[in-house]
């Protein structure tokens, strides 16, 4: 295996910076232990970004993270020139809390499966630190300038920047013994990179489910006209079913005055997911609604002045990212609050004219039945124990929940 990073040497003035040299062109990563911290020169990079890299969101994270989750951020600069930023997040993965597929209706060789899991999955706990958002789907945490470096050699820079990063937080006590680098779409350079393919894991994600809004679409009606009969008859017996909620678009009063009810209907969607490698904090949606203001929506839905389900909409770089939803099982059944907010924040992304509203992973049949496209995606991780490394694969086989689906095209 071959590194594209010939030197690395720690600059004597700062310990929270290195140089490194790429193909003999000189660069210095720094890092920054808080999103306060950060520079000015942090948004001249950020601003060609997502939502996600931007001071407000952060600030809103760091105010409500999840519980054991730790920052960081690094600037990288080339000849004192700023040309790329990337976000870090520690946390500690422990598989037996992060997987609820429990299926009591499973068959007996199901059961024996999930005794199997439950069985490996106290056995792993490991402290990782994230290269990637663990909160959003996509590549929505490092920006590079692809006019000041191309994108393989960029990598290998991220990568150099990783390894700084996690030493700067080990020292301050956010220690972490091994990396998990998220999401990458797999047509994209990561998957062909020396230093990934080399020494990581490269492993498989549910896909990302993107609605892309066709530019001829001016209203709901000219989407509900694209489809064929059969869909178009589901979508309108949906709305009909939902008519009982009333939509309330939550500004930051009501968020805080619901903010209970928000976090239990959120968790009741959680904690029912095959993976959840983490639990939001009660505050984070207040604190987003505050940090972000109208590039934050929340839609409640009510029935008799009782909050039974909410969506959150997160406007970046020209689309929509379909942030997270909560609702009561027990009224989706009956007025399908699911399927409603699905057609209600495609409702919501062609009044906006975004181009793709990001509906992410999970519950990928029912928003492909929506129009959603399903974009594979992968990830890669690595451990300092070399016994995780050697069965890493074969233990993500066994704990990966089952994704087994069917892509639909509710189109003509």
């Amino acid at each position: 295996m071959s590194f594209i990073c010939s030197k690395t040497a720690q600059l004597e003035s700062n310990p929270n910076e290195i140089s490194c040299a790429v193909k003999g062109i000189d660069y210095k990563i720094c890092f920054f232990p808080s999103v306060h911290e950060l520079p000015e020169e942090w948004n001249y990079i950020a601003n060609l970004g997502s939502t996600f890299v931007q001071k407000p969101y952060l600030r809103a994270l760091e105010a409500a993270p999840p519980t054991d989750m730790r920052f960081g951020y690094l600037l990288f600069h080339k000849n004192e020139k700023v040309i790329g930023l990337a976000c870090l997040q520690t946390t500690v993965f422990k598989a037996d809390a992060s997987l609820n597929d429990s299926d009591p209706n499973a068959s007996i060789f199901k059961k024996a499966g999930e005794s199997i899991k439950k069985t490996v999955s106290k056995t792993i706990k490991i402290p990782l630190l994230i290269g990637g958002s663990s909160l959003v789907t996509g590549e929505n945490s490092y920006v590079f300038l692809e006019e000041e470096i191309p994108q393989k050699e960029w990598i290998e820079l991220w990568h150099e920047g990783l390894v700084h990063g996690q030493k700067c937080l080990n020292a301050i006590g956010a220690y972490t013994n091994g990396f998990f680098l998220k999401d990458f779409f797999e047509d994209k350079t990561p998957a062909h990179s020396a230093v990934l393919h080399g020494s990581f894991i490269k492993l498989s994600a549910q896909p990302n489910m993107i609605f892309h809004v066709k530019p001829e679409w001016e209203t709901y009606d000219d989407y509900l006209a694209a489809m064929t009969s059969k869909y178009r008859k589901r979508a309108r017996s949906a709305r009909r079913k939902g008519e009982v909620m009333e939509r309330r678009i939550m500004d930051e009063k009501l968020i805080e005055a619901f903010s209970e009810r928000i976090h239990e209907l959120y968790k009741f969607v959680a904690e029912n997911a095959g993976f959840n490698l983490f639990i939001l904090h009660p505050t984070y949606f207040l604190e987003l609604k505050k940090e972000l203001g109208d590039l934050y929506q929340m839609t409640g839905y009510f029935i008799d002045n009782e909050l039974v389900g909410f969506n959150t909409l997160i406007k970046s770089h020209g689309d929509l990212d379909a942030h997270f939803v909560g609702y009561d099982p027990i009224h989706n059944q009956t007025c399908k609050v699911y399927m409603n907010m699905l057609y209600d924040m495609i409702e919501s992304a062609i009044n906006a004219k975004v181009k793709d509203l990001i509906f992410a992973r999970t519950a990928m049949e029912i928003k492909s039945s929506a129009g959603a496209v399903g974009y594979p995606m992968s990830f890669y991780l690595k451990s300092n124990n070399r016994f995780i490394n050697f069965i890493g694969k074969q233990m993500y086989d066994i704990l990966e929940p089952e994704a087994d689906w069917v892509p639909r095209s509710p189109f003509k």
